[in-house]
């Protein structure tokens, strides 16, 4: 079947949600009165395997109503509102996971009522929620100042509010916080962006704006008061410092108080930090390469340690920063830290993935260890589907027929990945370049090898010149080989 909303969604599901989803689908509440239960279980029947040849709109029809002609109309209309209750189910997991907004929402409208008993118990159950939410969480003050927000307008509507002042500071405590934290986040992201896309962030407003607002002047002032949030607001300032203003000092400062803060960060803000000071190190490179290559390769180990695989604990593994993790750890050949990634990181990949990823990453490694016939039996399992790993799998079978001297084999996949990334559109026309010299030299090397004899002083040349070359390294080291073979 041509794939539509309702497979689409369905494929996301755990095994686990499609239970839940049935219960869903069976509550008149949710279905219009209308009885979805016979088409999404037969559906069901295909799950998790949505893309089979038996699962066609026809095999469906028959199954549910038996030696009945097919109205595809009307069956059209049946899928698309499976589909619909599909994603309102999604909603409804949302709602669920969200929940101290949902019992803040939930006050809110018991004080519209005025409920004040049930307000009350409510707003006590919301704070015990929103307190096992850790401060360095992005929307942390804002979710507590909407709750104080709540409470005041519960008092201005229908309490005395002369006699609960107090209430009505928090409101602009939180306020105030969940402004300091919203701007510096601001900056912070503007920043980021302006160093991937190489623009000029002294034309923000963001930063302008922070040349007249005394942001350190303002964390000083509640870290002497005594704020217990001050430390937060603090991290994330030196976190900037660090990023606007490179150099070993800054990133040290924020460093030492990163890792001090960093048992009492969530999951979220734990992964979402992993990134800031990985991006502080690389940005910070300018200045120090060997000194900053080196933190960021212990933070690479670090991630790996905290198992931080992704920005939420019931994700799959981030699948950029699993490949990113596993270039770092192949090229320091540090096999210790590549086999905790596969054990953790490895270990909540998406089953669609996993296979490909994992023998990916097992490729490398044996390749890495020169056990070339073993790095050749993982390239089996590996699947060219993924963008992440085709191109470099490309490159890896490549270097492996040469290690093992496959020559008519290399030949011929030197001539179609040739034909590939020269047709490649959505790609760095760069980056298609550097992958092309690299074939290029692979084939001249290649027939050079095969012959025992060739000239090889150009080639030399080619290879050591300033130009970028794809796997640079691996192509002197063979020519050094060869070189020594043929003279």
């Amino acid at each position: 079947m041509k794939e539509i909303k309702l497979t689409v969604l369905l494929k996301t599901f755990s095994a686990e949600e499609i239970k839940e989803f049935r219960k869903f689908a069976a509550s008149p509440y949710f279905n219009e009165g209308r009885n979805p239960l016979p088409l999404i279980n037969e559906v069901l029947k295909y799950y998790p395997d949505l893309d089979q040849p038996g699962f066609t709109k026809e095999n469906l029809y028959s199954a549910i109503y038996p030696g009945e002609k097919i109205n595809f109309t009307a069956f059209d209309k049946q899928l698309s509102r499976a589909a619909a209750l599909a994603d309102k189910f999604l909603l409804q997991k949302a709602l669920e996971k969200d929940g101290d907004r949902t019992l803040t929402v939930h006050a809110k409208e018991l004080s519209k009522r005025n409920l004040n008993k049930l307000f009350e118990s409510k707003i006590k159950e919301a704070e015990a929620m929103i307190a096992q939410n850790s401060p360095y969480d992005t929307h942390y003050f804002e979710t507590v100042r909407d709750l104080e927000v709540i409470k005041v307008d519960n008092l201005l509507g229908n309490r005395d509010s002369y006699s609960n002042k107090d209430k009505f500071f928090a409101r602009g405590n939180y306020n105030l916080l969940d402004m300091i934290f919203k701007f510096i986040l601001s900056i912070e992201d503007i920043a980021l962006v302006c160093y991937e896309m190489n623009m000029d962030i002294e034309k923000s407003l963001a930063y302008k704006a922070s040349e007249f607002i005394d942001i350190e002047g303002i964390i000083g002032m509640l870290k002497g008061s005594g704020n217990k949030y001050s430390g937060v607001l603090e991290l994330k300032y030196r976190e900037l410092n660090a990023l606007m203003k490179p150099g070993k000092n800054n990133y040290l400062s924020y460093k030492e108080l990163f890792k001090g803060n960093l048992p009492g960060m969530g999951w979220g803000a734990k992964f979402n930090s992993f990134i800031i000071v990985s991006s502080i190190c690389i940005i910070n490179r300018q200045h120090d390469v060997k000194f900053f290559n080196a933190e960021l390769y212990e933070i690479n180990k670090f991630k790996v340690d905290e198992n931080s695989y992704a920005f939420s604990e019931e994700l799959y593994t981030y699948l950029p920063l699993y490949v990113s993790l596993l270039s770092s750890f192949i090229n320091n050949r540090d096999t210790e830290y590549l086999d905790k990634l596969v054990e953790k990181f490895g270990s909540r990949i998406d089953p669609a993935h996993k296979e490909s990823f994992i023998s990916y990453t097992y490729m490398q490694k044996m390749f890495m260890e020169k056990r070339f016939d073993d790095a050749l039996r993982y390239h089996s399992m590996v699947n060219y589907e993924h963008n992440l790993i085709r191109i470099n799998a490309r490159i890896l079978l490549i270097q492996l027929y040469y290690e093992i001297g496959y020559t008519e084999e290399l030949l011929s996949l030197l001539d179609a990945a040739k034909k590939y990334f020269s047709a490649m559109k959505n790609y760095s026309r760069h980056k298609t370049e550097v992958i092309l010299r690299f074939l290029k030299i692979t084939k001249k090397l290649a027939k050079i090898k095969a012959a025992g004899s060739g000239y090889t002083e150009d080639l030399k040349n080619e290879i050591n010149s300033d130009t970028e070359i794809q796997g640079k390294g691996w192509l002197k080291e063979k020519f050094a080989e060869l070189e020594a073979v043929i003279g």
